[in-house]
């Protein structure tokens, strides 16, 4: 009676898999899978196999009448099977991207605390800039000698570089060459520029 259920379902009964019936096929499209097998060519080598079926059927000795019926029963479920590998590798592959998103925010989120907990131990005065030269964030040394949270403030106003824009002061004071400047209180400072780069591809 099953069987004959199934022989009677319609492809979107097919679809919904109901009594399982694609289950052991779909295991073995994720084993091809796992093996580096993409979904085109998984299902090229399915689509070949349902047309080489297909080709043998009108060399059988059946009446004609049933051998359009066995065509469009072959079609029939080798389109629903098509159906459900196709919905299956596409559920895979966005759970393999946000998989894949969520390392990527855990390395960066490693690689922020890692840098953050570097420039804090530092004694020297740090600043992180923006592009456009204000500072996102500054260590405890800083924040420390200018009493006050020195982040939104333009680093030339803060302190007291030539040019009014980052342009201008990476003009003046070049990447990675020290310059002396001085602040209000006379004291003397070292200023160096540099990049920052966050490597989160291990």
């Amino acid at each position: 009676e099953a069987a004959e259920q199934q022989c009677s379902a319609t492809f979107g009964e097919l679809i919904e898999n109901s009594g399982n019936w694609a289950d052991k096929i779909v295991q073995t499209s994720r084993r091809h899978r796992s093996r580096g097998v993409t979904g085109d060519m998984f299902i090229g080598c399915f689509k070949e196999l349902v047309h080489a079926v297909l080709d043998m059927i009108p060399a059988g000795d059946e009446p004609m009448q049933q051998k359009v019926a066995a065509r469009q029963f072959v079609r029939l479920w080798a389109d629903a099977f098509e159906t459900i590998i196709v919905r299956d590798w596409t559920a895979l592959s966005e759970k393999e991207a946000a998989e894949s998103l969520d390392q990527a925010n855990r390395r960066l989120t490693m690689e922020k605390c890692k840098y953050e907990n570097v420039i804090e131990s530092i004694s020297d005065l740090v600043f992180v800039l923006d592009k456009h030269g204000s500072v996102l964030e500054a260590n405890r040394t800083a924040r420390q000698y200018f009493q006050e949270d020195p982040t939104h403030t333009p680093i030339w106003e803060l302190l007291g570089l030539e040019g009014r824009s980052m342009g201008d002061v990476l003009t003046n004071y070049s990447l990675k060459m020290p310059r002396e400047i001085s602040l209000d209180d006379d004291m003397y400072f070292h200023c160096v520029f540099t990049s920052l780069k966050i490597d989160c591809s291990s």
